[in-house]
């Protein structure tokens, strides 16, 4: 045993609790496990970086995953505990083949049967291929995670290779939106001369100590780790970057990434733009390829702002029309084959914001009292929304006008914005410097508003303008067509049903029998029979001749919910043409069971019935005729078996006054009589 090797004394004293002799043989075979991984050097590496606080947590979470493999727990608890495990390992920068690793040593170690766990042995065995599928689900699931993360950041990289002087860095960064990863971002400045520190952006954040801030970033600065354009992967642990000034409470953040920058708008040397990614995932920018990713975009940054600097400033701050046009090409793409007119929405606000021209992008709808609701998302800032209300009857926000007037309504700067101070302060600390909104129709009417957010103030010129009106009229164009092609789907679905069922009684009709009745005859065995039944009513001739025929047609509809209710799911019953109805009994194994079914199938279906204008509820009377398959001479054919079916009916009805039951099955030479 080597578990000397896998904890410090300290760490081990610190797991070192009161067990049963069960969880002392499951801590014994995580901590032999984990002797025998760091056998590997590429693990013997990462081991040695982690924290003990990390060691201790991920065996904690080991013992539990073998615990609720060892009590053959929930498939429910065993996901969970996978999910637990594998994000344990993706924190500490384990491979994943380690997790396979875990797998394999289990089943040896439960082939081995310690005596603690003898009872629960065949069990645990038995699911641990579940539980292989269990870690192989969580493999493809944080695979996906990371090669979205990887590609957020291969997309901002890509918009900061293009240098272009009219693009704000905060639409560029309100791409993290779309990441689970990074959770909030700080953008100010901060001078060492006079000390001060300026919140430019807040993104995902709600408040920030800026004193806290300040102390902080002059204990980064202390540590010889500040060096321009490059960032520092802070984490919690880390006491290299830890000080007493905690920015917030742990649980918002465990780690960030620090990315000093050198104004533009100052040649001193100790002034600088600054950017802060916060993370709730520990070691986050200290892990590959995140690390490297994370480097290359802070190299960018830091070459975009210096190509700023030298180069020439347009004279008016607008947004760039190739990037519009391309933000509009994408978010027609987003318009073809939508799964559903919300996810048309949404997907048009992610690819808006996905341009790096918009902080953020919303469309709304107002509800039955005239309150706006937003329909779909996507940019820093829009979670708040809901704070904020705003009713069609209100004068100054801009998606009002634009509900009222039905014309693009914009502002140039947001100081210009009627409106609350914590309005004003919202969109200052959103930094939404201007929007715009237009309007959305659907089917001739107003439907919602499409709203979009920058960080520059006076950015919208004409060309401006009617890019973002025609991206309204896309998205007015898509709804229509989805309704349109709904409505044909909702008609095509119709007509399918119309031609297989009874449009009066809602039942199956002929042609859906003899589609569905091979396959129930396919059940059929020596041992399980199959009934086909026809159903008439006796008297249902002097309802339609004393009440009409409206007062007939209610009770045939009544009882065509009588014989949905009193049938099994695997039965099958049809409207086979005026007051006939056919029956398809699975599952009869004897004529015992078969007189009994039918005596509570005439109980439940044949009792009185009250419908207007029948003054008192009227005793229904019907006779059955069925056959059995494959007692029916082995005839396997429906039109054959409905045949003799019909026979069976006939001469029930032909001796309805001197019969006992009420049914007749048609008879054959072998068979015995019920």
């Amino acid at each position: 045993m080597k578990t000397d090797r896998v904890l410090s004394p300290k760490t081990l004293r610190m797991t070192d609790k009161p067990h049963g002799s069960a969880d002392d043989a499951i801590r014994q075979f995580v901590l032999d496990f984990y002797g025998h991984l760091r056998e590997h050097r590429a693990v013997q590496s990462l081991w040695n970086r982690a924290s003990e606080a990390q060691k201790i947590d991920l065996l904690h979470i080991h013992e539990r995953y073998v615990e609720a493999v060892v009590q053959n727990s929930t498939l429910k608890t065993r996901m969970m505990r996978a999910k637990q495990l594998a994000l344990r390992y993706e924190r500490m920068g384990l491979p994943l083949w380690c997790l396979s690793q875990a797998s394999s040593h289990l089943a040896q170690w439960l082939a081995k049967s310690p005596e603690s766990l003898v009872d629960t042995k065949e069990n645990a065995l038995q699911s641990l291929p579940g539980i292989m599928e269990d870690l192989s689900f969580q493999y493809v699931e944080l695979t996906k995670r990371r090669d979205h993360e990887s590609k957020i950041l291969m997309d901002v990289i890509a918009l900061l290779e293009r240098h272009e002087a009219s693009m704000g860095l905060p639409e560029v960064l309100t791409l993290f939106t779309q990441s689970q990863a990074v959770t909030g971002i700080w953008i100010g400045s901060w001078s060492e001369t006079d000390d001060q520190l300026i919140t430019q952006h807040l993104m995902g954040i709600k408040e920030i100590s800026a004193d806290n801030l300040r102390k902080w970033l002059k204990h980064l600065r202390n540590q010889g780790q500040w060096i321009i354009g490059r960032g520092i992967a802070c984490d919690k642990e880390n006491r290299a970057c830890h000080t007493r000034y905690t920015l917030v409470s742990p649980r918002w953040w465990q780690s960030a990434f620090v990315l000093p920058l050198h104004t533009e708008s100052t040649e001193s040397m100790d002034t600088y733009t600054i950017c802060i990614f916060f993370s709730p995932i520990p070691r986050y920018f200290q892990q590959q390829p995140q690390k490297e990713l994370w480097q290359q975009m802070a190299h960018k940054i830091q070459t975009t702002m210096t190509a700023k600097m030298k180069g020439p400033w347009p004279l008016e701050a607008t947004l760039p029309a190739g990037r519009l046009y391309h933000a509009l090409l994408n978010a027609v793409q987003a318009l073809f084959r939508p799964r559903s007119d919300l996810a048309l929405l949404q997907a048009v606000c992610d690819h808006l914001i996905s341009s790096g021209l918009f902080l953020a992008a919303w469309i709304a709808r107002p509800d039955a009292s005239g309150t706006f609701q937003l329909v779909a998302a996507a940019g820093w800032g829009t979670e708040q929304l809901p704070h904020y209300p705003v009713s069609i009857y209100d004068d100054g926000p801009l998606i009002a006008k634009v509900w009222k007037q039905g014309t693009i309504q914009l502002h140039q700067h947001h100081h210009q914005l009627p409106g609350t101070d914590d309005w004003h302060a919202f969109l200052k600390a959103q930094g939404w410097a201007a929007g715009a909104a237009v309007p959305i129709d659907r089917g001739n009417e107003r439907y919602a508003v499409l709203s979009l957010t920058t960080s520059k103030p006076h950015v919208f010129n004409e060309t401006v303008v009617d890019l973002i009106v025609h991206i309204g009229r896309l998205i007015t164009l898509s709804l229509d067509a989805w309704d349109n092609t709904r409505k044909i789907q909702q008609e095509k679905q119709h007509h399918q049903w119309l031609a297989q069922h009874d449009t009066l009684t809602q039942l199956f009709n002929r042609s859906a029998v003899y589609d569905q009745l091979p396959a129930l005859l396919a059940t059929a065995s020596d041992t399980k029979w199959v009934g086909i039944a026809l159903l008439d009513l006796d008297n249902f001739k002097t309802i339609n001749d004393t009440w009409g025929h409206a007062a007939g047609d209610a009770v045939l509809r009544i009882l065509g919910q009588r014989l949905q209710k009193s049938l099994r799911p695997t039965d099958l019953v049809a409207r086979w043409g005026g007051d006939e109805f056919l029956i398809v009994l699975s599952d009869i194994h004897s004529y015992a069971e078969l007189r009994h079914r039918l005596n509570r199938f005439k109980l439940t279906v044949l009792s009185p019935v009250q419908v207007p204008p029948l003054p008192s509820p009227f005793p229904l009377k019907g006779s059955l005729g069925l056959t059995l398959y494959p007692l029916d001479a082995g005839h396997a054919e429906p039109e054959r078996l409905i045949s003799h079916a019909d026979e069976a009916l006939y001469i029930a009805k032909r001796h309805k006054q001197e019969r006992r039951p009420w049914w007749h099955i048609y008879s054959m030479p072998s068979s015995p009589a019920p």
